[in-house]
């Protein structure tokens, strides 16, 4: 919620692979379930997504492609902290935080509301879902782009995402849905790229 925070991470549309996946199994390490805070950024992070969309005129995939590049840099990479000292946390603190078990479980609950929006070049196959970076390299191919398409999922993903929000609210607890969980799924995999999640579903729960 700091405000420079907030811009950097509108700036490039969030943090990289490894750092977003790696921060919601880190949430979910201690906080468990309340991923209001990740819920609250990328509902954020995607309204602003698409306001990109929103096009008129020739030249839309280009002119998309312009906004949805990020500034490249991502706020924990930047912080350098790999070599960082354990300081004064316990070895029990250090390990809980790089526990999988509570991500793989939710995403495996979900899995049948995510996995369809999982992007076929980070999965490996030839579908049409793409994430963010992805797209941005079939457009500097110029590959024939359904940008309505993609619109349309980001919609359904910010609308879900919007609801799993406010089931945090304490008059609409409860009310959240397998979909709306899977949307915070969605929204990761689109904005940074899905290969840790797809990792982590085919190993033993372990540490990214």
């Amino acid at each position: 919620m700091i405000p420079e925070t907030r811009r950097r991470l509108r700036d490039s549309w969030g943090f990289c692979e490894r750092h977003a996946w790696g921060g919601l199994a880190v949430e979910m390490a201690f906080r468990h379930r309340f991923l209001l805070g990740q819920t609250i950024l990328y509902a954020d992070l995607m309204e602003r997504c698409l306001d990109a969309f929103n096009l008129q005129g020739p030249w839309q995939a280009r002119r998309l492609a312009g906004r949805l590049v990020g500034d490249g840099h991502c706020m924990m990479c930047d912080m350098n902290a790999y070599g960082a000292g354990r300081g004064y946390a316990r070895p029990a603190l250090i390990e809980q935080g790089r526990r999988t078990d509570d991500l793989r479980t939710l995403a495996m609950e979900t899995s049948s509301h995510w996995r369809k929006a999982v992007c076929a070049v980070c999965e490996g196959h030839s579908g049409a879902a793409r994430c963010r970076r992805h797209l941005l390299e079939d457009i500097a191919r110029n590959c024939r782009i359904a940008l309505g398409r993609h619109r349309n999922a980001l919609q359904q993903t910010h609308e879900h995402l919007l609801a799993y929000e406010r089931s945090f609210v304490w008059g609409f607890r409860d009310t959240d849905r397998p979909e709306d969980r899977a949307a915070l799924f969605n929204a990761i995999g689109w904005f940074s790229g899905w290969r840790p999640l797809l990792a982590l579903m085919d190993e033993t729960p372990s540490s990214f």
